[in-house]
């Protein structure tokens, strides 16, 4: 009897002193998408010039994230899929003179596919289209790079 009692105490011992899963974690996916996240808030600008004529291509991404990510549908190719959306932005690309100067405004996620893989910018148009990908890496609080451009914050 007395062994059954000190075992059924230890038993409750165990279970009750698992406290700590209760607490959500984060994890290292989820925590690097955060810190992306929170960077991707206000105006941008990132330049390449040509090696071969010299000519400055310059981008501008102004953010305009959500208070909370939202769960759209997106369908592309024939493939829908659920996607979460931090927010808008506004891309801008144009050359030395303005000349030639093109805009797009699309919806944003943030995807990174496994534990320390890179992380990807996807960019969905407003209803329908092709979406777009860029590799991105943050580098301050103020900076990002995307593919081979780096963007500071204005």
């Amino acid at each position: 009897m007395k062994k059954t009692l000190l075992f059924m105490m230890a038993a409750l011992c165990l279970i009750s002193c698992g406290g700590d899963d209760d607490e959500p974690k984060v994890n290292n996916q989820q925590k690097e998408t955060n810190e992306i996240v929170s960077i991707l808030n206000g105006k941008f600008v990132g330049s390449k010039v040509s090696e071969s004529d010299g000519i400055t291509e310059t981008h501008e991404i102004i953010f305009s994230p959500y208070s909370s990510p939202k769960k759209e549908e997106w369908t592309e190719n024939a493939i829908t899929k659920e996607i979460l959306i931090y927010g808008e932005c506004d891309f801008s690309t144009y050359f030395n003179d303005h000349l030639l100067e093109t805009s797009d405004h699309w919806k944003y996620n943030i995807t990174i596919a496994y534990d320390r893989a890179q992380p990807r910018l996807y960019l969905y148009p407003e209803t329908y289209g092709v979406s777009k990908m860029y590799s991105i890496t943050k580098l301050s609080s103020t900076s990002f790079k995307l593919d081979d451009i780096i963007y500071n914050k204005e």
